[in-house]
C-alpha cells in the first residue's frame, strides 16, 4: 500500500514537472524524437498525474479493504487503460512511434 502511495506522490511529481515545462525526467532520446517537447510534456502530464491519482486511491482502497480482490485487480486494470492510453497517443503524436525507447 505504501508502495502505490509513494509511487502516485511521484507520478504527481512528475506530471508537475512535465506541466512547468522542466526536463528534469524527459529522457535524452525523446528530446531527439520529438520535435515539439513543450506540447509533449503537456500530453506527457496528464498521463503521469493520472496515474499518480490512480495509484494513490487504489493504494487507500486496497488497504480498507472495500472490494473482493478479484474486483480489485479488474477495476485497477480498466482504470489503468486510461492513462496508459493517454501515453501511447501522446508518443504516436509527437514522435511517430507508440512507444519510445
Amino acid at each position: 500500500m505504501f508502495a502505490q502511495i509513494f509511487l502516485g506522490i511521484f507520478m504527481i511529481i512528475m506530471g508537475i514537472s512535465h506541466l512547468l515545462n522542466k526536463r528534469l525526467f524527459l529522457q535524452k532520446n525523446i528530446e531527439n524524437l520529438v520535435s515539439d517537447v513543450r506540447s509533449y510534456q503537456k500530453g506527457a502530464a496528464l498521463s503521469c498525474c493520472l496515474s499518480g491519482i490512480l495509484f494513490i486511491t487504489m493504494g487507500i482502497i486496497e488497504k480498507k479493504a472495500i472490494f473482493e480482490t478479484s474486483t480489485f485487480v479488474i477495476t485497477y486494470i480498466f482504470l489503468a487503460i486510461i492513462p496508459l492510453t493517454i501515453a501511447i497517443l501522446n508518443n504516436k503524436k509527437h514522435s511517430g512511434k507508440y512507444l519510445v525507447r
